[in-house]
């Protein structure tokens, strides 16, 4: 394959992404006057009317079709989430995702920064939030090819738009309003559809965000989850990327430290291949390209903090594997096409996804200077899909989920079944 035209496929692959993640480049003064919503509004929920998800009240699908395929809720397009895996040589094979039969799991998922404008109407009173096009389909982008494996929920919730997040205030960003409103649909999944239909029993749940829905997320743990007994116990894991979770150096968990993002949930670890995969434990990373030897920049937006914490950062790979996370590791990046992107019908390989198997390679590495701690997920490989970041604040945050696709959603079924052999109800 020719190096045009792989860094044509990267170009086209960011699409939404690069509207996706571009989370938190700067503190801002939130003000808002919104109150809760008269009830939860959902993008995907199963069992509601034209899921876009595609899933029944049990996972399984909606509509019948000979392809599984999932529907946009403005322009109505439908798409697959099959992926096209590209050899070195330029081959291709295509991987079908397959149509789901009632997982025996749920996800709950926060999408990231995706409102272009500031609503002023979403900022007052309790006006809901209308699910838009752009939302599903970075959702798609980041975790469409685990709706085979759980149930999918994901809330619609009113954000800080990228104007205030891009803004230059000088107080800490006010994610509130969306925390809110998250807390607010977990409540009612928790009353209403945490419940197994058949068994009756609470599911296992996965919790997946990336760069503001990370954030929020973190504001539900810490709200929701951590004091409460039973629903810490059907945590599978929480895999929040491109946000910063604050542990005491040499820690996996904070403990009575204020400063760290956790009290008791662990930064998930594995002491080798022999050992279980674990769960009940939160995976954390932001990734960046540094040039040997140099810590990030102290203009890097995420993986800094001070010289008595660190950044936690978990390697997919490597805690698959059962080798360290310092261990140099070849991941292997998933990146949506046109056809999820932008709602073409012309698609460079005729799939929702072009995988590049063992282009890439991660490991965990940091250090400290004299402005604290620096902790990341160090991208290797091919640089036409990921460049070096020196001088980056956001390093290569658009693509926190992409590059590492295939661990990522490997993981969250490892641990799924981990958590599944465990637990009482239903197993796989």
């Amino acid at each position: 394959m020719t190096q045009t035209k792989w860094r044509r496929l990267a170009a086209l692959s960011a699409g939404i992404v690069m509207l996706a993640g571009v989370g938190l480049t700067a503190s801002c003064d939130a003000t808002s006057s919104a109150e809760p919503l008269t009830q939860p509004v959902w993008l995907c929920r199963p069992g509601m009317a034209n899921n876009p998800c595609n899933q029944d009240r049990f996972g399984s699908p909606q509509t019948s079709e000979a392809t599984f395929t999932v529907r946009r809720p403005q322009s109505h397009t439908r798409t697959d989430l099959d992926s096209t895996v590209l050899a070195r040589d330029g081959s291709t094979t295509v991987d079908q995702l397959p149509a789901p039969n009632r997982p025996a799991v749920d996800c709950f998922y926060v999408y990231p920064t995706v409102d272009p404008v500031a609503n002023p109407l979403d900022q007052s009173g309790n006006r809901p939030p209308k699910p838009t096009d752009i939302e599903i389909d970075t959702t798609w982008a980041q975790v469409g090819r685990l709706i085979s494996n759980c149930r999918m929920f994901v809330p619609n919730y009113r954000q800080l738009p990228m104007p205030q997040v891009f803004g230059r205030g000088t107080g800490p960003l006010d994610f509130s309003r969306g925390a809110r409103d998250v807390e607010q649909a977990w409540d009612e999944y928790w009353a209403h559809d945490n419940i197994d239909p058949t068994t009756g029993r609470h599911r296992g749940v996965l919790l997946l965000g990336h760069s503001q829905g990370s954030y929020v997320l973190q504001t539900l743990i810490q709200q929701r989850i951590e004091g409460n007994r039973q629903m810490r116990s059907r945590l599978i894991s929480a895999i929040l990327l491109g946000a910063d979770t604050i542990v005491p150096i040499g820690q996996d968990r904070g403990g009575a430290d204020t400063r760290s993002t956790f009290r008791d949930l662990p930064v998930c670890t594995r002491t080798g291949a022999s050992a279980p995969v674990p769960t009940g434990c939160v995976v954390a990373l932001s990734t960046y390209r540094q040039p040997p030897g140099k810590l990030l920049p102290t203009t890097a937006r995420f993986g800094r903090t001070d010289r008595t914490h660190q950044v936690a950062c978990v390697n997919p790979a490597a805690l698959l594997s059962g080798a360290p996370a310092s261990a140099t590791t070849p991941i292997t990046a998933e990146l949506p096409t046109m056809s999820v992107t932008q709602h073409r019908t012309g698609r460079p390989y005729g799939t929702g996804f072009v995988r590049y198997p063992d282009a890439l390679t991660a490991h965990c590495t940091g250090g400290m200077d004299a402005n604290g701690t620096a902790h990341w997920l160090q991208i290797g490989g091919d640089t036409r899909l990921a460049r070096t970041t020196t001088g980056a604040g956001l390093g290569l945050h658009m693509d926190d989920w992409q590059f590492a696709q295939d661990d990522l959603d490997a993981l969250a079924v490892a641990q799924s079944k981990a958590w599944l052999a465990t637990h009482t109800g239903p197993h796989v």
